[in-house]
């Protein structure tokens, strides 16, 4: 059983970087990290010369598909998935699990649930155990797959299930029949505009219809895709209530995600938790046994996982054992990539538009010298956010009052996802691989330096202990992007009374900014430290993937040699970059529409009418120039010449004489002849 952890950047879900032929959807920016989605597409239904597995192999998917690269595109906070999903619904899973990334955006969720859309495509194996649609209709059947809806007694009693609760999955071979169930960690952000509801996994597992599949279906062994830590105690939760129901013996695999790290533990000897990486970096590998094959003490020794690099050579030849990883690659796999590769060119992620000094890690303490954040804080922000015509911009934008306070930015670490590597030159996608979110940037308010610092150290400590992205320890959760040394005090001038004036010391207060996403907590900091300060969220004209974008194009340009001929004097966004993936003859699904198509042929032809007629008018309007040719031939004596005679015409027939007008006459020899229009004293010859 196999799954490959498809994150944002997605994000992209199908979704990070790299700069070679393979899609930020599908692969990863590292080099190394040189498989697509369509490569691993082959290698879950490898060319047929490869002999069928002994075993039966599951391949799974366990969510956040949205975000990580531009194929999932965020525009005003909202996705835009027409594009990524139509990649998605071409991989062979077997199961199919919900993550919180798909559940923040209403437009996602819509076109996720729309009449033969990303959860219909999927039917019965998109498994949402804890995640509902919420509907006053008193219809009980599932709108995906006509499952039915237990009634929960701690929710809505009308909510349906978003797609099927739990499957049966068969093995090729026949023998293998799993058990498998899709859980959501306790979601409590997710937009609840769209009509979804995430129930509490403490309820889910109490209801009637988790123990009745556990004791009334027949299965060799349990899969649970949870959506969460793999150390989660809803992990935990989960295993107790499938140990009360049906006892110790049953071999039970969880396959976690969500925190972004390779792990591994054995819960229990019949029970493994297993989290396959993030990114696309890897596809994790998890055996395990059928319940006839365990026995009492030491069913744990059964149980096998291998983290498989998300690299060509590793997953064709080192894995499947072709001699060389192009021999492994199968036509549809072939097909899908390319498929990938046409659709991220259409968005203009293939733009070329910079070149790396030297790579930086999002994992680096902010001071260290290839640190992402520090680069953010020295560089990007000084650059393009805090000058002074900017500055003034978006504190009139914001405040519509005009000072000269400085700045501070409080933004959470998760704002960044990937690396910034210099191994090839940087396009639109990589930039979208770091800043996913296009989160845009608000104003919270005017602050003293005491305020901001005491907000930033007490959102880090009410978040410590968490272990949300446990592999981020070096950063806090909250990160602070300041110049708060610099300015201490400013000057005010103050009336002393009629006719008088002075001056006072205060202390300095800062424009503080954050990121839309996750403002309301920092309000809510800000709100109980300076109860007398006015805290209001302000939406400004920038947003994040802008200001990386804008500041690469402009001071990392690359050298002459370079493809890239932008001078860095005139940094220009794709234009196709924000606005919504829109073909000429296409739908929001990718597939032909025929109205558009008919339309686009009937402009067509209008346009080559109109060009004909222009080409027609022009070759009349040149016609007497271009049309004469003189007749070459004949003795001296045979020459005859006229003058122009009515209506400027003078023709000559063979054998006809011809009068010059001063009385001469000329005759021209048999079958020679020569017709000119307008022209005065043609000879002709």
């Amino acid at each position: 059983q196999q799954q490959q952890q498809q994150q944002q950047q997605q994000q992209q879900q199908a979704s990070a970087a790299s700069n070679n032929s393979s899609s930020h959807s599908t692969s990863n920016p590292n080099p190394h990290s040189n498989s697509t989605t369509g490569n691993q597409h082959t290698q879950q239904q490898p060319p047929p010369q490869k002999p069928k597995p002994l075993r039966d192999i599951f391949f799974v998917n366990n969510g956040d598909f949205i975000h990580g690269t531009g194929l999932s595109q965020m525009i005003d906070g909202e996705n835009n998935p027409s594009a990524l999903v139509p990649l998605l619904e071409k991989m062979p899973y077997d199961a199919v699990n919900v993550g919180n990334h798909e559940l923040y955006s209403k437009r996602n969720i819509d076109y996720m649930t729309q009449p033969g859309g990303y959860v219909d495509w999927w039917g019965d194996r998109y498994l949402t155990s804890n995640v509902h649609i919420a509907t006053t209709s008193t219809d009980q059947s599932s709108p995906a797959t006509g499952n039915n809806f237990s009634k929960n007694k701690h929710s809505n009693s009308n909510n349906k299930s978003l797609g099927n609760r739990y499957k049966i999955l068969h093995g090729s071979s026949g023998r293998s029949r799993l058990l498998v169930f899709g859980f959501l960690y306790n979601l409590v952000d997710y937009n609840q505009d769209a009509g979804i509801e995430v129930e509490k996994v403490e309820s889910a597992v109490a209801q009637t219809w988790f123990l009745n599949a556990l004791k009334q279906e027949h299965y060799d062994a349990i899969l649970v895709l949870a959506h969460m830590d793999l150390l989660d105690p809803l992990v935990e939760t989960i295993c107790g209530a499938i140990r009360d129901a049906i006892g110790d013996d049953m071999p039970v695999v969880f396959i976690t995600g969500h925190t972004h790290y390779r792990g591994v533990r054995q819960l229990e000897d019949a029970t493994m938790t297993f989290e396959a990486g993030r990114f696309m970096d890897t596809v994790g590998f998890v055996s395990f046994p059928r319940w006839e094959s365990v026995r009492s003490g030491n069913a744990a020794s059964l149980f096998q996982h291998k983290f498989l690099d998300a690299n060509r050579k590793v997953l064709f030849e080192e894995t499947l054992g072709f001699h060389r990883a192009r021999d492994g690659e199968t036509k549809n796999g072939k097909e899908l990539s390319q498929f990938i590769d046409r659709t991220r060119q259409k968005m203009g992620l293939e733009q070329e538009i910079g070149c790396a000094p030297r790579s930086y890690y999002v994992e680096r303490h902010v001071d260290h010298p290839e640190s992402l954040w520090g680069l953010y804080r020295d560089q990007v922000i000084p650059k393009v956010f805090s000058v002074k015509q900017t500055m003034m911009t978006i504190e009139e934008e914001a405040t519509h009052t005009e000072d000269n306070l400085p700045m501070a930015m409080l933004l959470n670490k998760d704002a960044w996802r990937y690396d910034l590597l210099s191994n090839a030159t940087l396009v639109v996608d990589d930039i979208v691989a770091v800043a996913p979110f296009n989160d845009t940037v608000v104003h919270l308010g005017t602050f003293t330096r005491e305020v901001i610092l005491k907000a930033n150290e007490t959102l880090n400590v009410a978040h410590q202990g968490t272990h949300d992205l446990k592999w981020l320890s070096t950063l806090p959760k909250y990160i602070l992007i300041d110049n708060l040394d610099d300015f201490d005090t400013f000057t005010t001038s103050t009336a002393n009374g009629p006719g008088t004036a002075g001056t006072s010391i205060a202390p300095t207060k800062y424009h503080l900014y954050t990121h839309e996403f996750g403002a309301g907590i920092i309000k809510g900091f800000l709100e109980r430290l300076a109860p007398k300060e006015t805290v209001e969220i302000r939406k400004t004209e920038f947003t994040s993937t802008i200001i990386w974008l804008a500041f690469v194009q402009e001071f990392w340009t690359c050298s002459a040699s370079s493809r890239n001929n932008n001078n860095g004097n005139n940094p220009i966004i794709p234009s196709n970059f924000l606005p919504s993936y829109q073909n000429a003859i296409t739908n929001e699904k990718g597939e032909i529409d025929r109205i558009k198509l008919l339309v686009a042929i009937f402009v067509l032809l209008i346009l080559v009418g109109i060009l004909s007629t222009c080409v027609a008018i022009l070759w009349i309007s040149l016609q007497k120039y271009l049309s004469y040719q003189p007749i070459m031939g004949g003795e001296e004596e045979d020459s005859v010449s006229c003058h122009q005679e009515e209506d400027g015409i003078c023709k000559v027939d063979g054998n006809a004489n011809i009068n010059d007008g001063d009385g001469e006459w000329g005759k021209v020899r048999d079958g020679e002849g020569a017709v000119s229009m307008g022209v005065e004293n043609l000879e002709v010859l």
